[in-house]
């Protein structure tokens, strides 16, 4: 599956995207020689990379994704993996699942910690500090906890720092302390690397599935539906933008620059912005398999998602 497809008629509207025009850029699907359902996929330079199933795999590259290995690590689902550099990376999952590695994929240590959690999403400010989310359901009260664990020390401890009567669902962290959580209809902003969150209520309504920020205050969050939201401070407030998107779920965006911007979705949705988000044009014909997640290094992205889905971008 070395095939490079330029999506010439989609690409043409957008404007540049790193010095390279997006009429330039080249879509080729890679081989990850797996059939199963791709949840998260991080790389910690532009050759090293990681990426783990629902099935509870690891796929490894060391050559950008021209080839990758898989490695049967986990029997629970696999849900968010976090590069730290080329050789050090996190990953969690349901059951308090939590696996690492500072050798690449050679080792794979166990560092699981409550059960009772479904962890969702991970990420690291620098080699010390990083948090996971995860949620918590109390059969007594039949309600649904989100959760907060934090680690100062690379990992040897997690501690749990912060509970709301909230669903988490994605995290986002930007230089070395701040950080935004969404969850249904709330987005938790932290200014300290995690070790206390601020609530921002957005309305009951709002799904939100992942969100991205950069250094100039710009925040945009995607979510269910064809959500889509912005905000120009930090994510203190925000601006429905979600008239213009089909009605599909929506899992994920990333800007590869300021005005350079990607979103993945249901059925293979793929859209695309050339403005800094205010405008996007969508395709669905590269694939039919939704996608979940996309990884960045520098201009280069990879998309994965159902049937072992990994699609590199550059």
């Amino acid at each position: 599956m070395k095939n490079a497809i330029c999506l010439l008629a989609v690409c043409l509207i957008l404007i540049g995207c790193g010095g390279k025009k997006a009429s330039e850029m080249v879509w080729e699907f890679q081989d990850s020689n797996i059939s199963e359902n791709i949840r998260s996929i991080s790389f910690g330079d532009g050759k090293h990379g990681w990426a783990v199933t629902e099935s509870g795999s690891l796929l490894s590259t060391e050559d950008g994704g021209k080839s990758w290995e898989n490695y049967n690590i986990s029997d629970k689902t696999l849900t968010a993996v976090a590069a730290v550099d080329d050789k050090t990376f996190w990953v969690a999952g349901e059951e308090g699942a939590i696996y690492t590695s500072m050798e690449g994929s050679k080792s794979v240590a166990d560092r699981s910690v409550d059960e009772d959690v479904d962890f969702v999403d991970m990420a690291f400010w620098n080699e010390d500090n990083g948090v996971i989310i995860g949620n918590r359901f109390d059969e007594r009260d039949s309600v649904t906890y989100g959760t907060v664990f934090r680690t100062d020390n690379g990992g040897q401890n997690w501690s749990e720092v912060y509970v709301a009567l909230d669903s988490v669902t994605c995290l986002y962290i930007l230089g070395e302390q701040l950080g935004w959580i969404g969850t249904f209809g709330h987005v938790w902003t932290t200014s300290d690397a995690g070790a206390n969150w601020e609530d921002n209520y957005l309305g009951s309504a709002i799904s939100i599935n992942d969100m991205h920020y950069d250094e100039f205050n710009s925040g945009w969050l995607v979510g269910d539906s064809g959500t889509y939201y912005s905000s120009q401070d930090g994510g203190w407030s925000w601006e429905d933008r979600g008239g213009q998107f089909p009605n599909r779920d929506l899992y994920d965006i990333v800007f590869i620059d300021r005005f350079s911007g990607f979103i993945v979705g249901e059925g293979g949705m793929i859209m695309m912005s050339g403005d800094g988000g205010n405008a996007w044009q969508f395709d669905d014909n590269l694939t039919a398999n939704t996608l979940y997640d996309i990884a960045r290094d520098g201009n280069k992205i990879w998309l994965c998602g159902d049937d072992g889905t990994i699609i590199f971008v550059h």
